[in-house]
């Protein structure tokens, strides 16, 4: 997903030419994984968690494609109990993208994400608060709340706040 997620916005930005058959078979990839069934056996180590976060990945950026997988977003959203915290990032953005208004977004709050996790997702604050940026810039670049998250990952990004390549990434991705 992240692979076809890079892509998606250097081609929505101008920034890359990806030939239209490989990027419709990246799309066909995707939505064979998100198909496909939860096998948390096959994961050692990860679980059921890193399945559902895996698939709210997937149906964000399948959503960003203009193809939202609805029922998908429904069972993902029946489990939120289960759901990491990028995984309710990502399927409140694929919400609020495929209805065109942040409603969805709104209801993760603005307040700053605390700890880091770095288990299968690479989970921290910074890479949760460069997530939530990006979901609102997509929706609603002038919001109030994207003003806000863009200001505050700036600033922990002047404070060296981002330890690895997903939290540099998503923030640069993000601002």
């Amino acid at each position: 997903a992240y692979a076809v997620h890079l892509l998606t916005e250097a081609r929505a930005s101008g920034a890359a030419q990806v030939p239209a058959d490989a990027f419709k078979a990246a799309i066909r990839r995707l939505k064979i994984l998100l198909s496909s069934s939860l096998s948390p056996q096959d994961t050692p180590g990860y679980g059921l968690g890193y399945e559902l976060s895996v698939r709210a990945y997937i149906a964000y950026v399948l959503t960003l494609n203009g193809e939202p997988p609805l029922g998908w977003m429904q069972f993902l959203k029946d489990q939120s109990n289960t759901l990491n915290t990028s995984a309710r990032i990502f399927l409140a953005g694929a919400y609020a993208l495929a209805e065109g208004k942040p409603d969805s977004l709104r209801k993760l709050g603005t307040e700053p994400y605390q700890g880091d996790e770095y288990g299968f997702s690479h989970e921290s604050a910074a890479r949760n608060e460069a997530l939530r940026l990006l979901m609102w810039a997509s929706v609603d670049p002038f919001a109030e709340e994207t003003s806000l998250l863009a200001k505050r990952l700036m600033e922990a990004g002047n404070k060296g706040a981002f330890k690895n390549t997903q939290e540099n990434a998503l923030a640069v991705l993000a601002l």
